[in-house]
């Protein structure tokens, strides 16, 4: 597993569309309606597919989400299909594996809490991972290689690294992910520089670019507006500006090491 991470809309408070950044990992994901009461409302298990370029998402007030974000390569060992399938997409887990779908949910519904929901998801995500058909350690070892460099090395370095043909390396992962290793080392590199600058204010562009294996700032700007249609300058404004918002109207926050809400300073 990736990471774990939850998204809450208030019931009673204004809810703004934001943007969705390209993303090379998916994520299984329980949304519902909850009441008051923590019953859930409207349950529905879904698969959220590679994502290759930025799009809006308009969520509901009220909307709560739970998801477990897995690598690529295990997503056949989950549920039997490729990330490529899915690419740019949000999938009913049911049209893929309707007999896991059901299970889930129903296992889901008697939660009372987002908390409660995602380590129960976060459980059965990784027992069924461990049930089901084992990933290449090959491909999972190439993978591993080319995220643990953002993306930098090129083809041939990995394959020099492990002992393996170019061509063996291409193919590996064009099965995982549908694209050449250049396009998803692409995408890797985008993601980092854009974590990177989303923890600074005023992100030294120049020196970015060179620490996340762009050749100069032009090859970063390049990237930025493939991926997000927009210059870096101005995704870093929006991204801080809906940051802010978010920050305004959701003044708790949960974390899985302190179940209890603590108020933001």
């Amino acid at each position: 597993m990736e990471c774990l991470w939850l998204y809450l809309t208030e019931h009673d408070q204004p809810v703004s569309s934001h943007s969705l950044m390209p993303d090379p990992t998916v994520s299984i994901c329980f949304t519902c309606v909850r009441g008051a009461n923590g019953q859930v409302e409207s349950p529905e298990l879904i698969l959220i597919g590679p994502i290759r370029r930025c799009s809006m998402f308009q969520p509901v007030p009220g909307l709560e989400m739970v998801s477990v974000k897995i690598k690529v390569e295990y997503l056949a060992s989950l549920l039997d299909t490729k990330p490529s399938d899915h690419a740019d997409q949000r999938v009913a887990v049911k049209e893929i594996n309707p007999l896991l779908s059901d299970e889930l949910i129903d296992r889901l519904m008697p939660t009372k809490s987002a908390l409660e929901a995602l380590k129960l998801l976060t459980f059965v995500v990784g027992q069924q991972l461990t049930l089901g058909k084992p990933v290449c350690d090959v491909s999972t070892g190439v993978m591993n290689l080319i995220r643990h460099h953002r993306g930098k090395p090129g083809i041939e370095k990995i394959a020099g690294t492990l002992g393996l043909a170019t061509r063996s390396v291409y193919r590996k992962v064009k099965n995982v992910t549908g694209g050449s290793p250049k396009a998803y080392g692409r995408l890797l590199r985008f993601h980092h520089a854009l974590e990177r600058s989303d923890g600074l204010t005023e992100p030294d562009w120049s020196n970015l670019a060179l620490d996340c294996g762009f050749y100069d700032q032009a090859h970063l700007i390049r990237d930025f507006q493939f991926f997000s249609q927009n210059s870096p300058r101005r995704l870093h404004r929006e991204r801080r500006s809906e940051s802010d918002f978010s920050n305004f109207f959701r003044p708790q926050v949960v974390s899985l090491q302190n179940p209890h809400p603590q108020s933001e300073d």
